[in-house]
């Protein structure tokens, strides 16, 4: 089936214009609502913020509550999801709308200080869905969906069926979609009322689901059709799974215009015993989608008809080379309602690129999944998640609650407990946090009075050890909050353990090296301590450390572990020469790099140290499959929150401040602020209380003299607020969006987000917030820029010698403003000896010898044995091309030899003439961010040698002129050809020689045609396949110099037109005789068309460089068509068949005027790059041949 064969159809009714104005009354409410509440000035602020805001949108963020889903620029509009439930159906009385959503295409203005025009300009609707109930009764439901898609990137189409029968038992669901960009989406799930037994199983097939789409991608988490891609891109295996979880609606898929494809089948399983009533797996299947490939599996556990027990699902994505699984089991005795619920899940999740994403839960990773839950009284939650890079942590929480309301009095209470632990490798710290809690409250005439106490418990075992006990006492009215804090119990021993060295490698032990051109990765041998010149020592640590000089992307030494500060900093990161008097001294241009790791196509810094090493994503350049798709580091974003305690105060000194610092987060305020319990508020404990204040984010120094500024672009402030009514905050030393809601914490609070950008110079500026009412700051987050070095010296290469690295530093401890008993020191010293390497290793091809003893196996067809490659023209320069742009900071000069009978030749090594830059696309751009000038490959350049013989010949290289042969460095075999220039091998008479076919050999009389002078092959119209003309599918079938196998299609080819089973002839007439010169004939059928021509040569030659264009009737004006030729070389590669294309499909050759146009391409990646001694810019060479071809017909078309 195509796309083409299925037809969606469109929505019948006036939906989309009872839709639009829907949405345009219930937009235009919600401003007019904002415009009623505010005074001039500050609807004045709110117009401009608004506006603002919708001109820097993009897609996928929120605005005012909708999901911003396209931008247009150049009309200056953006288009906004609007959602609608339960919205009546006009002149259709008792039909709704359960749930739409409306793309609307909105003027990028917003107007809420005139009445001259509206608050927002709705121009058109550019998409919408909608999801109705036709028929619900107690034995059947059915509900269709429909949804358009009319943004002119990407038109689609999507219909929702779905049929529930209980009697029989019976249901239907399926997505249907198309797109204009001939994309299909067929999913469908189907139950039949009986059970197929599967053999002697005892269990029956009752269902099946089936999924195939083109064009369509999952909608995971946050993703819009504006940036679908973007979000897969970002995607690991875990995001596949929560998108997987999500029931199936016209939200389940996005059409986009890459050609993304997916497959999927799924099963309902049955006991046959009860034919389901017992058991049921639901939607167990599989799925794959090809934009990872990423593969899915899920499905769904129910017993006793209706009661689900469970569901499984596993992901596994090899883009971002990470596994996810999760198993979720639920309990509840279905005789008695909801009294009694329990639910368990196991969480797992590995990742190669991002040890953040490597983790096992117990309860999810928020350790909230196992709960039990008792009647609406009491629940328990709880969870354990083990990080192997962060240690181990515990939660448990359980609320207790009742509410009892009689003729306008409100009463109720409640009671609550939390508990958080935590574990800490480095010092092993052990961490607990209770607290117990309850209020009671009454609510009389509009007015609230309640009274609470907390019960806060706070431990720490090992060092530091901790046991503090307080009660919180709460008087609330509805004019004010009282506190009264009572302390029980309060014993604190503040120094914290003596934290472990984070450099894992101990002074005497094993030290690894790694050296990037070669991809080699070792260690250093104590017993012969001899490294190559840019060899890199790597250093394995627990944490990065800090304050070290040489290191061009500098770390933070500060790290938090289990709530105490715990500094990584080096003392020592040098190498040194020995000096002929026995002294070391230091190399000062030295330079050291934490490695970059590539994740979600980005990067992060790794806990290894590479020195000498001034390119932290150098050593990759041997590993394409890890090569990020940019150098730009991942954003890593902290949320900072205020942990668990009583109610605290912090006082505004006479004429000062009030400061609050949490970590890396400053708060201050010129009046007196509030840290205050909100244990209402699902996932948070404490919360600032304040209207005006600053935020400032720094780091603490190691010595502790003092705090370093962090760079901050990028920040968050989360609030708890009404659910019905967004913060409002004025922001300084940054631009903020507006409010997003992301979600309910309690029955009328919600947790609200203000994200803020700064500009560089804003960065390392406080942030100032500024509001007209108290707020509840529940989380600041932020993302710091990293620091990274500039002018940094050329690459590291080390001259011959005896050196010393030394690498020491301490790690110490500090809780609370108290330090631990004692530091860690560490340390590694090795000497070790530089010295000469072998040229190999820095190779990446030679011009002459065979490409794939340099490591360049670039595939396909190749007839050489391993080791000759192709012959050599002369007229090129003999070239040997090296990987990295410092092969002469190693090696200046160097002295070849090319045969055992040539004299030895000085070469020098330079900067290669065509200026191809060294190493990798992301090593390029770190060296554009750092301030280092472009590196181009190194090569050699030999000597043109007239006079070299025809044939087989030995290279051998050196390091000096002596006889000493252990001074050579690099030598392997090459051919040298019998022509002078590729022009010269296929260089052909202006004739066709011979027609060869099942009839055997025959000559062809010699004709010649008019050489045309000024044309312009490119410039020819293509030619198009007219009827007669195309060869069969076999031939089409055959594959060129792009297979290992072209050689055999060369061989099939004449098989087909009989040539092995026709009239003999003799060798030198037939296709495989190798003429001197190179000439061209005619390949036969039974037809009287030609099938091919064939180019005969006395050596072999690299078709896989060979371009061939051929124009046809070329003095006949308008009559001239151009063809493509498809190459099939023949086995040894001495000929080679030439079929004509039109459109892509092959065709028989035209009688007529006939032009080849033959290039051999010196520039044809991933091959070596060839040089033309006349002209080394020139990037191919080409060879121009009329004939008179008087076989077959003339072409023509429809």
């Amino acid at each position: 089936m195509t796309t083409g064969d299925m037809d969606i159809p469109e929505i019948p009714g006036d939906f989309p214009g009872i839709l639009e104005e829907a949405s345009r009354i219930v937009l235009i409410i919600r401003l007019d609502d904002f415009k009623k509440s505010g005074d001039g000035n500050i609807l004045k602020n709110w117009e401009q913020s608004w506006t603002d805001e919708l001109k820097t949108a993009q897609p996928g963020h929120e605005f005012f509550g909708m999901k911003v889903v396209h931008v247009d620029n150049t009309a200056d509009t953006a288009t906004l999801q609007l959602r609608l439930t339960d919205y009546p159906v006009p002149h259709m009385p008792g039909l709704k709308i359960g749930e739409a959503s409306v793309d609307l295409v909105v003027a990028r203005w917003v107007n809420l200080t005139t009445d001259t025009k509206p608050p927002i300009q709705v121009l058109k609707v550019d998409g919408f869905s909608l999801d109705i109930e036709l028929s619900k009764t107690k034995n059947q439901t059915i509900r269709l969906g429909y949804a358009q898609d009319d943004n002119v990137a990407n038109q689609s189409r999507i219909v929702l069926v779905s049929i529930k029968w209980d009697a029989p038992k019976f249901s239907l669901f399926g997505l249907l979609g198309k797109t204009n960009q001939g994309g299909l989406l067929i999913d469908v799930q189907g139950e039949s009322p009986v059970a197929i037994p599967l053999g002697a199983t005892g269990v029956g097939l009752k269902g099946i689901g089936l999924l195939y789409g083109e064009h369509f991608a999952p909608a995971l988490d946050g993703a819009v059709a504006g940036n679908a891609m973007e979000h897969l891109a970002k995607a690991d295996a875990g995001s596949y799974a929560d998108w997987a979880e999500n029931p199936k609606d016209l939200h389940t898929w996005l059409a986009v215009p890459e050609d993304i494809r997916v497959y999927g089948i799924s099963a309902l399983l049955v006991d046959m015993a009860s034919g389901g009533k017992l058991v049921q797996m639901k939607q167990y299947g599989l799925a794959n989608v090809s934009y990872g490939p990423t593969i899915i599996f899920r499905g769904e556990t129910w017993v006793l008809d209706n009661f689900d027990a469970g569901e499984t699902v596993g992901v596994i994505d090899l883009r971002s080379q990470s596994i996810f699984g999760r198993a979720t089991q639920r309990f509840e005795i279905p005789w008695i309602g909801d009294a009694l619920k329990l639910q368990g899940s196991l969480e797992i999740s590995a990742s190669l690129l991002n040890q953040k994403r490597t983790y096992v839960a117990i309860g999810g990773y928020d350790m909230y999944g196992c709960s039990v839950k008792v009647l609406d009284i009491l629940k328990l939650a709880g969870g354990v998640r083990i990080v192997p890079s962060q240690g181990i942590a515990v939660r448990a929480t359980g609320p207790i609650r009742a509410e009892l309301r009689v003729s306008g009095f409100n009463g109720g209470y409640q009671l609550w407990f939390d508990i958080e632990g935590g574990v800490g490798w480095s010092p092993i710290t052990l961490e607990a946090k209770l607290t117990i809690g309850g209020s009671l409250w009454l609510e009389a005439l509009g007015h609230r009075l309640g009274l609470g106490a907390w019960l806060i418990t706070e431990l720490y075992l090992k060092k530091p050890f901790i046991f503090k006990m307080g009660v919180d006492f709460v008087i609330s009215y509805w004019f004010a909050t009282i506190h009264i804090l009572v302390d029980i119990w309060n014993f604190e021993e503040m120094e914290p353990a003596i934290p472990v060295p984070t450099l894992k490698s101990a002074i005497d032990g094993p030290l690894a090296i790694m050296h990037p051109p070669s991809g080699y990765v070792g260690q250093l041998d104590p017993a012969a301590p001899k490294v190559w010149p840019d060899t890199m020592f790597v250093l394995d640590f627990l944490r990065r450390a800090g304050e070290s000089d040489i290191v061009v992307n500098p770390a933070d030494s500060h790290v938090v572990d289990a709530g105490i500060d715990v500094y990584h900093r080096f003392t020592t990161l040098m190498i040194e020469r020995k000096n002929p008097s026995g002294d070391f001294s230091e190399e000062t241009n030295v330079r050291a790099s934490w490695l970059l790791n590539a994740v979600d196509g980005a990067t992060v810094p790794s806990s290894r140290l590479a020195i000498p090493c001034n390119d932290p994503l150098g050593w990759l350049q041997r590993f394409d499959y890890a090569q990020p798709s940019t150098s730009r580091r991942q954003e890593t974003f902290r949320l900072q929150t205020f942990g668990m305690g009583p109610t605290r105060p912090y006082l505004a000194q006479p004429g000062g401040q009030a400061i609050a610092r949490f970590e890396d987060v400053t708060v201050s305020a010129t009046a007196t602020f509030w840290l205050v319990p909100v244990p209402w508020a699902d996932g948070y404990q404490r919360a600032l209380n304040l209207r005006q204040f600053a935020v400032e984010f720094s780091t603490p120094l190691a010595d502790g003299s003092g705090r370093a500024l962090l760079a901050v672009e990028k920040c968050e402030l989360r609030f708890l607020s009404p659910l019905d009514r967004a913060p409002y905050v004025g922001i300084r030393n940054g631009t903020d969006q507006a409010p997003t809601l992301l979600r309910p914490v309690s029955n009328d609070q919600g947790e609200w987000s203000i994200t803020i950008e700064r500009t560089a110079p804003e960065a390392q500026l406080p942030l100032l917030v500024n509001s007209e009412w108290p707020n509840l700051i529940s989380a600041i987050g932020y993302c710091a820029s990293e620091n990274i070095a500039t002018h940094i010296p050329a690459t590291q290469v080390l001259a011959p010698g005896h050196y010393r690295l030394s690498v020491a530093g301490v790690s110490k401890a500090s809780f609370r403003g108290h330090d631990a008993r004692d530091q860690s020191p560490w340390a590694v010293v090795r000497e070790f000896d530089v010295v000469p390497p072998p040229l190999r290793p820095y190779l990446r091809y030679a011009t002459f010898g065979d490409e794939r003893i340099f490591g360049l196996d670039v595939g396909g067809w190749n007839p050489n044995p391993a080791g000759h490659g192709f012959g050599h023209y002369p007229d090129h320069f003999r070239q040997v091309r090296a990987s990295v742009g410092y092969l002469h900071m190693i090696y200046p000069d160097l002295f070849v030899r090319t045969d055992d009978d040539a004299s030895i030749e000085k070469v020098h090594v330079d900067s290669c003439k065509q200026g191809t830059p060294a190493g990798s696309k992301t090593s390029g751009e770190w060296r554009v961010e750092t301030g280092q000038p472009s590196v181009f490959e190194d090569e050699l350049t030999l000597q043109i040698r007239p006079d070299q013989l025809k044939g087989i010949h030995d290279i051998k290289i050196k390091r000096s002129q002596d006889a000493d042969a252990n001074d050579v460095v690099d030598q392997w075999t090459y051919r040298v050809s019998g022509y002078r220039s590729p022009s010269a091998h296929l260089s052909t008479a202006s004739s066709l020689v011979r027609a060869i076919g099942p009839f055997g050999s025959r000559r062809l009389p010699a004709t010649t045609a008019p050489y045309p002078a000024g044309l312009d092959v490119d410039a020819v119209r293509p030619a198009q396949i007219g009827v007669g003309w195309t060869l069969p599918k076999s031939i089409a079938s055959l594959v060129g110099v792009e297979s290992s196998q072209a050689g055999l299609s060369f061989l099939r080819l004449l098989e087909w037109c009989r040539v092995f089973t026709g009239t003999c002839y003799p060798l030198a007439e037939g296709p495989f005789a190798r003429p001197t010169p190179s000439d061209l004939c005619l390949l036969m059928d039974q037809a009287t068309a030609p099938v091919a021509l064939l180019i005969r040569t006395s050596e072999p030659c690299d078709w896989r460089r060979i371009e061939v264009t051929a124009v046809t009737a070329y003095t006949g004006g308008t009559a001239a068509r151009r063809f493509a030729l498809k190459i099939l070389p023949s086995p040894d590669g001495c000929q080679c068949a030439l079929l004509f294309l039109a459109e892509g499909v092959p065709v028989r050759i035209p009688k007529g005027e006939l032009l080849l146009r033959i290039r051999f391409r010196l520039e044809c990646d991933p091959l070596p790059r060839l040089t033309l001694a006349a002209d080394f810019k020139k990037t191919f060479e080409e060879v121009v041949t009329v004939l008179d071809q008087q076989v077959g017909k003339i072409w023509w078309e429809k």
